[in-house]
């Protein structure tokens, strides 16, 4: 019985008791206070070109992103030896990004993933492309921003933006 009663008093003292007076911070005042870390906003995102219901000559088309709260700093899959910041990742890879980048008080840095009929044309970390080539017809552009890793915000970060490619103006030849 006497081991057990050392048992319970060395889980209280390493667990702490329940209702126990706050401690002591050394400058004579009681320190009740925890320490949190205020998430960013999340990061905003718009397709300013090109406007939805364009009708364009193309074939190649600009794009244009209005984005907001994000750090556009590329795609960097885990294992990644380029980045911006020094962290360790899994313990089997090294990552120049810390691993809890998505929790930490800094705005997020990732990428605007961009596709275009659904199919996926750029990762581009920039806030202006061009889609080269696009055919003549009708077609929708969506836009979503994702964490450096490729992981998606929660609730997404997404736009999108229909458009219209007019086929090409051949000229008609007069005839003799």
């Amino acid at each position: 019985m006497r081991n057990l009663a050392g048992f319970t008093v060395g889980v209280a003292l390493l667990v702490g008791c329940p209702g126990a007076p706050p401690q002591e911070t050394g400058t004579g005042s009681t320190d009740t206070s925890t320490t949190t870390t205020t998430p960013p906003p999340p990061p905003t995102l718009a397709i300013a070109a090109p406007a939805s219901g364009a009708a364009l000559a193309g074939p190649d088309v600009a794009v244009t992103l209005e984005i907001g709260g994000f750090i556009l700093d590329g795609y960097q899959p885990p294992g990644s030896t380029t980045g911006a910041l020094w962290g360790l990742g899994p313990l089997w890879s090294w990552s120049l990004l810390p691993a809890d980048a998505h929790v930490t008080g800094e705005p997020p840095r990732g990428f605007p993933l961009v596709r275009l009929d659904g199919i996926e044309v750029s990762r581009d970390p920039s806030a202006a492309l061009v889609l080269a080539a696009v055919p003549p017809g009708a077609h929708f552009l969506e836009v979503e921003l994702l964490w450096y890793d490729g992981d998606a915000f929660f609730p997404p970060v997404i736009d999108g933006v229909s458009f219209t490619i007019e086929p090409p103006t051949t000229g008609t030849p007069t005839g003799t």
